[in-house]
C-alpha cells in the first residue's frame, strides 16, 4: 500500500475519532455507551458481512455532580468510583490537612484526619493505594490534587489488584481536583468554610459487546478488538483504539487474505462486574470469552487489541511464546516488546493460551499523565505513531493470513523464546529437562496440531503475579511472566500466596507436573498416528 493510501486512512481514523469524541464518557451501560454503538454501526455497516449487538449484564457506576464551594468560587471536582450516593460535606480550610507523598507511612496512629488533600502520585493507580492506607483514619474525605490542571478517574475499592475476591467500595469518598483548584483552596489565607456536593449512583444495568464480521469463508478467524468504554475524555484510551479499528476493518475488506476477519468492541472494559470484586476490570471482553469459547478455540488464529494510543515508543504486549519471537524479526528497533498486561482486553485470551496482543503506548500515557483525565484528548494524539500502527497491524495481519507458518519455524520461535525468558534464572534442571523433551518431540513430529500445542504450552508456563505488599506500598503493579514463583508474590487472578521455601517448591512442582503431562500427551500422539 502506498504512502497515499496509507496517509488517507489515517486521516479516516482521526476523522472517526473526531466523531466519538463528541460523546463524553460513555461509561458502560449508559445512554451515551448507545451514542458510540450507533457511530461504530454506522460506520461499518456498509462494509460488514454480519453485525451483531450482544447485551451484557454489567454495573453501571454514573457521576451526577461534583463541586467544591467556597465564598469565593464554586470549583469542578471529580468521584473516583465506584463510590456512590450523595456527598455534602462542609468543613474550614484550618480542618484540612495536608499531606506528601512521602509522610504517607509515617502518619502516628491516633491521628485525627477529617478532610485530607493529597498531591498526585507519580502512577495514577496509587491513588487506590494512598486511599486505603489511609482508610484507617477514617476520614470524612480524601481530596487528590491533580499535576495538572485536569480531573481524573481512578478506581478505588479495598483491594488493588486483580483477583477474584470480593471487594468492597471504602466507606469515605475519593474525590480530583484539578492543580490549579488545589492552589487557591489551600493558599487562601482566610480560614471561610468549604463546601463539598456531589452525587453518584451505581446500578445493574447493560452494555454492550459488537461485533462485526468482515470477511468469510476461512475456518480461521483473525480478530481486531478495542473497548468502547472510557472515562472523561478518553482520546487515547479508548477513542483512538476505536477508530483505528473501525478503519483497519475498512482497509481489510478490500484487501486478499486467507483468514476471515471478526472486528470486536468490548463494553465496561473500565468496569464493572455486577457483584463486585477485585477484579472488576475486563468485563466485556472476559464475558465474550465465557459466550463464545468453543467457537473461540476452534477459529482463532490471531487476537491484535488496541488500546492507550498516544506517542511513541509504541510497545506490543503479548505473552505468546511464537508470537514473541515472531514479532523480534519484523518489528522496528523503537518498537518494544513486552509481555501482556492485566489491564488489556487481550488478557483474558492470554490466559487460555490463545495467540492474543495489544498494541499501545502505555508508558507515554502514564508519563505525561493524561491517563484517565480529562486533557487526554485526540488533538493530542501524535499522527505519526497511528501511522506506524496501521503499517504494524497491516504487517502483522499480513503475515498470520497468507505466509505459511512451518513447524520448524514454530518449534525455533518457542525454543529461542525460552531461552531469552529464563536465561540469568534459576529454572530447576527437572523442568528444564521437560522443555528440552517437549522441543525435541515438536521437532519430528510434524503433523501433531501445533496451534493447540501451543496453546497449552502458554497456559502451562505463563503466570500473572504481584508482589504481596501492593496494598501497602507504592509503585507495585501485577506482572506476568514464564515459570515464575517468586518469594513474597501472589499468583493472579486466584490469589495463592508464596511466602516460605516449600511454597515455592510447590509452585515449580506444579510446572514440572503439568510439563511431564503435556510431554507424555505428545509423545503419545507422536509415536501411535
Amino acid at each position: 500500500m502506498s504512502y497515499n493510501e496509507l496517509n488517507s486512512y489515517v486521516n479516516n481514523i482521526f476523522s472517526i475519532a473526531s466523531q466519538l469524541s463528541s460523546v463524553w464518557e460513555p461509561i458502560a451501560g449508559s445512554n451515551r455507551e448507545k451514542i458510540v454503538v450507533d457511530i461504530i454501526r454506522s460506520n461499518l455497516e456498509e462494509i460488514a458481512e454480519a453485525i451483531n449487538i450482544e447485551p451484557i449484564e454489567i454495573g453501571s457506576w454514573s457521576e451526577d455532580f461534583c463541586y467544591i464551594e467556597t465564598s469565593e468560587e464554586i470549583y469542578p471536582c471529580s468521584i473516583h468510583p465506584p463510590y456512590y450516593g450523595e456527598i455534602d460535606i462542609e468543613f474550614k480550610r484550618s480542618d484540612i490537612i495536608r499531606l506528601q507523598i512521602d509522610n504517607i507511612d509515617k502518619i502516628v496512629n491516633g491521628s485525627t484526619l477529617d478532610i485530607i488533600f493529597v498531591d498526585m502520585p507519580t502512577d495514577p493507580d496509587d491513588i487506590s493505594t494512598i486511599a486505603n492506607i489511609l482508610k484507617s483514619y477514617n476520614p470524612l474525605a480524601l481530596v487528590f490534587i491533580d499535576k495538572f490542571n485536569a480531573l481524573r478517574r481512578i478506581v478505588v475499592m479495598d483491594k488493588t489488584y486483580c483477583s477474584y475476591r470480593e471487594a468492597k467500595i471504602l466507606e469515605y469518598p475519593v474525590l480530583h481536583i484539578p492543580k490549579e483548584v488545589g492552589e487557591r483552596i489551600l493558599g487562601n489565607e482566610y480560614n471561610d468554610k468549604i463546601r463539598i456536593v456531589a452525587k453518584s449512583d451505581y446500578r445493574v444495568g447493560y452494555g454492550y459487546n459488537i461485533t462485526v464480521d468482515i470477511y468469510n469463508g476461512y475456518d480461521r478467524t483473525i480478530y481486531i478488538t478495542a473497548h468502547h468504554d472510557h472515562w472523561l475524555s478518553g482520546g487515547s484510551d479508548n477513542i483512538m483504539g476505536i477508530a483505528l479499528v473501525t478503519t483497519l476493518a475498512r482497509m481489510l475488506r478490500h484487501s486478499v487474505l486467507r483468514k476471515n476477519i471478526r472486528a470486536i468492541f468490548f463494553t465496561a472494559e473500565e468496569g464493572f462486574p455486577t457483584k463486585l470484586n477485585s477484579f472488576y476490570w475486563l468485563v466485556g471482553s472476559r464475558t465474550y470469552i465465557l459466550n463464545h469459547r468453543d467457537e473461540i478455540l476452534d477459529e482463532l488464529e490471531l487476537l491484535l487489541n488496541f488500546d492507550v494510543i498516544y506517542r511513541d515508543p509504541i510497545e506490543i504486549s503479548t505473552s505468546n511464546i511464537v508470537l514473541r519471537n515472531m514479532l523480534r524479526r519484523i518489528i522496528e528497533k523503537s518498537m518494544v516488546i513486552q509481555h501482556d498486561n492485566v489491564v488489556f482486553d487481550s488478557y483474558p485470551f492470554t490466559l487460555l493460551g490463545l495467540p492474543a496482543l495489544t498494541i499501545n503506548t502505555f508508558t507515554s500515557v502514564l508519563s505525561d499523565g493524561i491517563y484517565h483525565t480529562s486533557i487526554d484528548l485526540v488533538n493530542r494524539i501524535d499522527r505519526n505513531t497511528i501511522l506506524n500502527v496501521l503499517k504494524l497491524a497491516q504487517r502483522l495481519i499480513d503475515i498470520v493470513s497468507n505466509e505459511k507458518l512451518y513447524v520448524e519455524n514454530i518449534v525455533y520461535d518457542i525454543e529461542n523464546e525460552l531461552i531469552l525468558s529464563i536465561q540469568n534464572r534459576y529454572i530447576p534442571l527437572e523442568i528444564l529437562s521437560e522443555l528440552h523433551r517437549i522441543i525435541g518431540i515438536l521437532s519430528k513430529c510434524h503433523h501433531l496440531n501445533i496451534n493447540d500445542i501451543v496453546r497449552t504450552m502458554n497456559m502451562v508456563i505463563t503466570k500473572a503475579y504481584v508482589n504481596k505488599d501492593v496494598m501497602n506500598k507504592l509503585g507495585i503493579r501485577e506482572t506476568i511472566g514464564y515459570l515464575h514463583c517468586e518469594n513474597n508474590a501472589i499468583q493472579l487472578p486466584t490469589h495463592r500466596i508464596l511466602e516460605t521455601v516449600d511454597d515455592m517448591r510447590m509452585c515449580m512442582d506444579e510446572y514440572l507436573h503439568n510439563l511431564e503431562i503435556l510431554a507424555y500427551t505428545l509423545f503419545k500422539h507422536c509415536y501411535t498416528v
